[in-house]
């Protein structure tokens, strides 16, 4: 987390001044698959949202310690605790990346990770579902080198066990249409491979947060410093579009 961040949210703490029993309370009461909103409106009650989402993440790090206790009786790993977590301070960064100063906008998405139900296993993210599905998702510091992602495919399976052997994922990442400016080399279509693709939403619009950091400008005006931003970019300009896709892991 970074220090300037660290220092508000210990003001936060110390102000607060919210007993531990407290938080053990909230955390207990929350329903299994506990959903955004209903997560959200619990928050609003301990403290009011704030501009920069601070005090959403404030509450989130406390339920997060009380997330550790279920980690430890479950006999879950501290790596894996730690890289799940991860996500809080991650989203932080690419807060930062989209609005220009440290802030936490992905105010609910964390529900997953303090249930134990969203975990960070080698490079990707894998989360169980209420139908049984697990779903791949892909962090923003994802390495989808081969082998990379082949050894988070097989620490998910042994991880959620043989139980579970739907897997799938709902991302820009598997858009068809990148193929058409992509090099074949390229890991975002080696990534594809892995996936049989079912389904492409065109209209789906995620991808601006992830290829041009959530920008909501003009194409003309989009962001060009990377080569897939100048790839995207080009094809949008000529209309085009990204959409995103869904795929069955086949490997």
């Amino acid at each position: 987390m970074p220090e300037s961040v660290t220092t508000q949210l210990v003001a936060i703490d110390r102000q607060r001044a919210v007993p531990v029993s407290r938080w053990q309370a909230f955390y207990r009461g929350l329903a299994e698959f506990e959903p955004d909103e209903a997560f959200y409106h619990k928050l609003l009650a301990v403290a009011p949202d704030d501009a920069l989402g601070f005090n959403v993440l404030w509450q989130s790090l406390n339920l997060a310690l009380q997330a550790a206790d279920i980690y430890r009786q479950r006999s879950i790993a501290d790596e894996i605790y730690a890289a799940t977590m991860g996500f809080f301070s991650r989203t932080v960064k690419e807060g930062r990346l989209e609005q220009g100063m440290y802030c936490f906008p992905t105010r609910t998405w964390g529900i997953r990770q303090l249930q134990l139900r969203e975990f960070r296993l080698g490079t990707l993210e894998f989360e169980k579902t209420p139908t049984g599905v697990i779903e791949i998702h892909i962090p923003s510091d994802a390495d989808l080198d081969q082998s990379q992602r082949l050894a988070a495919y097989a620490q998910a399976r042994q991880f959620w066990g043989p139980a579970y052997t739907d897997y799938e994922c709902f991302s820009w990442l598997l858009s068809p249409v990148l193929k058409q400016i992509l090099p074949a080399k390229s890991h975002i279509l080696q990534f594809q491979s892995d996936f049989r693709i079912e389904r492409w939403d065109k209209e789906q619009g995620d991808y601006r947060k992830w290829i041009f950091h959530n920008s909501q400008a003009p194409i003309a005006d989009l962001p060009e410093t990377t080569s897939l931003q100048r790839s995207v970019k080009q094809l949008l300009l000529s209309g085009g579009t990204i959409g995103a896709g869904v795929g069955k892991l086949i490997v």
